[in-house]
């Protein structure tokens, strides 16, 4: 069965007993609890700190961080079962509370992200720019031996090297918050999720050299 967490109770819980002990009642493995706990960003005791505690000393909590933007404030543990029963509704639950409100999570935002600056060049490309860029080159290369080969470079126009250095702004400012972009599949679509379990992801429009956002 799965247990529901947020983020402010498993801090909690993992602060009220050794690891290993709350491990157990989850039915996990230490190292496995340490994974969740790493992957949703909350802290946990650190080596020698329980045994502070047994000694009658009285070691700080590192604080409790605020979520990442994007992440979510609950941590699933375990797997739901599904029975194939429906329930009925009865009633709707509460409204969710959130520590921070709407205008203070933006200027948290603004903050962490600062001003995105596009580049006249792209001579510090991302490593994932750096990758489309040394595709292009390749398929550049290939042209001189086959004149008619159907893969042509993509990013040789004007408009198409505008798009790939707003990318390039875009993925090493989304790098230095903290999150991490990809881009997958032939269409190359781009997205950035902060490191956890939760991905932030915009809805985003196709251009014509591929891209996405």
């Amino acid at each position: 069965m799965a247990t529901k967490f947020t983020r402010q109770a498993l801090y909690d819980l993992l602060w009220s007993k050794p690891k290993i002990v709350a491990a157990t009642e989850l039915g996990l493995s230490d190292v496995g609890l340490g994974k969740i706990c790493r992957e949703a960003n909350i802290p946990i005791p650190p080596r020698g700190y329980w045994a502070r505690i047994a000694a009658g000393q009285k070691p700080a909590r590192i604080p409790f961080p605020v979520r990442g933007l994007g992440q979510t404030d609950e941590v699933m543990i375990g797997r739901e079962v599904w029975t194939g029963r429906e329930e009925r509704i009865t009633e709707l639950p509460p409204p969710p509370t959130f520590s921070e409100s709407l205008t203070e999570v933006t200027q948290r935002a603004q903050k962490l992200l600062g001003k995105v600056t596009v580049a006249k060049t792209l001579a510090n490309p991302h490593p994932l720019i750096a990758k489309l860029l040394a595709d292009d080159e390749q398929r550049r290369q290939a042209l001189i031996d086959r004149p008619y080969a159907w893969k042509k470079p993509r990013f040789d126009e004007p408009l198409a090297r505008r798009r790939l250095k707003i990318f390039n702004a875009v993925f090493l400012m989304l790098s230095k918050a903290g999150f991490k972009p990809s881009l997958r599949g032939e269409e190359a679509e781009g997205r950035a999720s902060p490191l956890a379990r939760s991905t932030f992801l915009s809805n985003s429009r196709k251009s014509s050299n591929g891209l996405a956002w």
